[in-house]
């Protein structure tokens, strides 16, 4: 908790990005994985029961990184969410909590794995931005503002996040004496934690069956 308060402050256009950034893309892979966990969870939970192997979790959230980031970012991060605000408080405070109530039951829904994610899903994140739309042209676009910071954020985090995993992989072969392991990482991941696999010296095959 204390991490996301601390992204919360160094970067709160974020922090708006990310609720928007379910509210789009949530209900899709909802409706196309049964939950909102992506193709990569589904598939690594489906081997691991087949095969009856143990799985770690490895993902290094770009959340967990945004405190990390140089200073600029928090800079203009405050002078964008607070000139939104400031056109139009009012409306763009609005806004802002639609985003935040509904990312956050999106959240929920997405941890909790409910068997009724799939509309809820839809009715949460599709509906919310339907909610969105009546508003003027400042609210949406402070939404999309936070879409573009997020995605500028884990961007920014990529390499970065690949050699956590990547560390914390070996780490947990090493202390199991694991000779091979599966990684289920979504598409972006493959190049750059193949790289950083290879120069550890484990010997890496890719499988990407799908662009997820």
């Amino acid at each position: 908790m204390k991490r996301y308060i601390q992204t919360a402050l160094r970067n709160p256009l974020y922090v708006v990005g990310v609720f928007v950034t379910q509210m789009i893309y949530g209900p899709r892979v909802a409706l196309t994985c049964g939950h909102q966990q992506g193709a990569e969870n589904q598939v690594i939970k489906e081997f691991a029961a087949a095969a009856d192997t143990p799985v770690t979790r490895i993902d290094t959230h770009p959340s967990y990184l945004v405190p990390e980031l140089s200073l600029i970012w928090t800079v203009v991060s405050w002078i964008v969410f607070g000139g939104f605000l400031w056109l139009q408080p009012i409306a763009v405070g609005l806004a802002l909590v639609l985003i935040l109530l509904l990312g956050t039951g999106l959240t929920y829904l997405a941890r909790k794995e409910s068997d009724y994610e799939r509309p809820l899903a839809v009715l949460l994140g599709w509906g919310g931005i339907l909610l969105l739309l009546p508003l003027n042209f400042i609210p949406l676009t402070f939404a999309f503002a936070g879409f573009v910071a997020h995605g500028l954020v884990v961007r920014a985090t990529l390499g970065r996040r690949d050699i956590e995993m990547v560390n914390r992989t070996i780490q947990d072969a090493t202390a199991h004496d694991y000779t091979q392991i599966w990684v289920s990482v979504g598409y972006k991941h493959l190049d750059g934690m193949s790289d950083a696999f290879e120069s550890h010296g484990v010997e890496v095959i890719c499988h990407s069956e799908t662009n997820n």
